[in-house]
């Protein structure tokens, strides 16, 4: 993925000069780009489930056909929140 970044922005950028706010919006862009490919190898058949992609973290899967993760234990996050914090 890191390869595929920087040849994303040498295509993008070139040898340009950006301002912070222009290099923050460029590389928004390349992670539109990278986020929806798959890391592994796609299959043709469909009969094979779909490879996960980094969109499918970072988006909400409202009818995905994925069955819920276990709940949390909301006392046992609040513990563990505490802790860290005293940390």
């Amino acid at each position: 993925m890191r390869r595929l970044l920087e040849q994303l922005l040498h295509k993008t950028l070139g040898k340009a000069s950006l301002t912070y706010k222009e290099l923050v919006s460029v590389l928004c862009d390349c992670e539109s780009v990278i986020n929806p490919r798959p890391p592994t190898y796609v299959s043709e058949d469909v009969a094979e489930l779909a490879p996960i992609t980094p969109n499918m973290f970072l988006l909400d899967l409202h009818g995905s056909g994925l069955a819920d993760c276990d709940a949390v234990d909301s006392g046992s996050l609040n513990r563990r929140v505490r802790y860290r914090q005293r940390m």
